[in-house]
């Protein structure tokens, strides 16, 4: 089936669907967390109240600085 995602965000955040829904950012990691066996203990941690905006936060740090990790520059 045809999804619409603006898929230049696509080229910088990370994505995940559920529901008929499309995720970015750390709240694709949180749709993820429930998919994923090994990070269902983390589960309540990303739930936690201010956990959205931290997740945020650093997600955002890290995903502007990933080609920089990923080709060994910081």
């Amino acid at each position: 089936t045809s999804v619409d995602v603006d898929t230049s965000r696509l080229e910088h955040e990370m994505a995940a669907r559920s529901g008929g829904r499309t995720y970015f950012g750390f709240s694709a990691y949180r749709v993820l967390s429930w998919r994923v066996p090994v990070f269902w203990p983390l589960l309540p941690l990303v739930y936690l109240p201010g956990a959205r905006l931290v997740g945020d936060a650093v997600y955002r740090r890290v995903a502007e600085r990933r080609q920089g990790i990923c080709h060994g520059r910081s």
